[in-house]
Parts: C-alpha cells; structure tokens; sequence
C-alpha cells in the first residue's frame, strides 16, 4: 500500500509541478545528493546570464544613441553605425578584443555608439573561453541528474520518517525536482544559442568594419 501512496503522490505533484513552475531558479529538494548536483547550475547560469545581459545592453544603448527604433537588432545597428560614421571608423585588434576607433571627429551620439560596440567586444571576448567550457559541463549535469527521479523514490522508501511527514515532504521535494530537471534539459539549447551568437556577433563587427583596419 505504501508503494501505491507513494507512486500516485509523485505523480500527482509532477504533472502538477509542470504546470506551475515557470521560474527560472534553482530550487531546493531538501535532499542533500540532489541539491548539491543543481548547484552547479548556478555558475553556467550566471555565465550565460551575464552574456545575454551584455548583448541586451549593448543593443540598447546603440539604438539609443543612434536614435534607432526600440528591438532593433544588433546587426542592423551596426550598419547604421558604419553609415553614420561615414565609413570613417577603423577596426584593430588589442589584446585579440576587436576595438573600434573614429578616424576623425565623431559626433558625440557616434562616439557613444562606438563606446557601446567597444564594450560589447570586450564582454563577449572574454566571455568566449567559458562558454566554450559549458558545454562539457551541461552534459556531465544531464548525466548526474537523469536518474533522480527514480533516486527520490528510493529516498523515501527508505523510512526513517514517519508516513504523514514523508507524505508532507513528497510534494515539494518532487515539485522542485521536477522544475530543477527542466532548467537542467534546457540548458543544451540555451548554451548553444549564447554561444552561436556571440560568435556571430563578433563575426559581423569584424566584417562590418574590417575593410577599413
């Protein structure tokens, strides 16, 4: 009977979890073996977080200072910088972070824009090595935590806790594992994704001004 209790609650509370969970942090199982694996998540998130935060801001303040419309994508942006500038900004490599400069007086709005690319070359260069490395990372994390669910089971078919607090205990160790496991299987596509485009990026600021080195 206790196997049957058991199997139905978790059931019930992942379909339920499911349909709940839309954050994107980590949650705690209060099982320690499974908390300290989801951990890892924290590093790779603040990884990629901090790339996706440096392309917003950089795509931000180009459209702002160029008085472009709001969403505009980075590319665009760039060519417009190159047209605004009057073909007059060259491109040079210091310490391998492509940097741009104004051949001449620039007005301040270009000037800005220049300082925005800047900085983005700069976060996305040395952001690249990391992100290189996640990938490694992602899947050894796919790998700890594809048997957690029937682990869970096992944890609480051990006893040592009376029913009625293990049935208390069940809903949210199972809701957060199941949240925590689809952060996990979407990090695959997430790296891959921040990766494609900050080489992409990198690629079209190299090749919107390289003719000009």
């Amino acid at each position: 009977m206790w196997g049957l209790v058991l199997g139905a609650t978790l059931l019930a509370v992942s379909a339920e979890a499911g349909a709940k969970k839309n954050e994107d942090a980590i949650e705690t199982t209060g099982i320690a073996m499974f908390d300290t694996v989801f951990a890892k998540v924290g590093p790779i998130d603040r990884t990629l977080s901090g790339v996706e935060g440096s392309l917003r801001t950089a795509r931000t303040n180009l459209t702002s200072a160029l008085d472009l419309q709001k969403g505009t994508p980075l590319k665009d942006a760039l060519a417009e910088l190159e047209r605004e500038a009057g073909n007059q900004i060259t491109l040079a490599s210091r310490g391998n972070v492509p940097t741009l400069t104004a051949q001449d007086a620039m007005p301040s709005n270009v000037q800005s824009a220049i300082g925005a690319v800047n900085a983005l070359t700069a976060n996305l260069t040395s952001s690249l090595d990391d992100l290189q490395a996640l990938p490694a990372q992602v899947d050894a994390l796919i790998t700890q935590t594809r048997r957690f669910p029937n682990q869970l089971r096992a944890e609480f078919a051990k006893g040592g806790t009376s029913l009625l607090d293990t049935l208390f205990a069940i809903p949210k160790a199972s809701s957060a594992l199941n949240h925590n496991l689809g952060i996990v299987t979407g990090l695959p596509d997430r790296t891959l994704s921040v990766t494609d485009r900050t080489t992409d990026i990198l690629g079209v600021v190299s090749s919107t001004f390289s003719s000009r080195r």
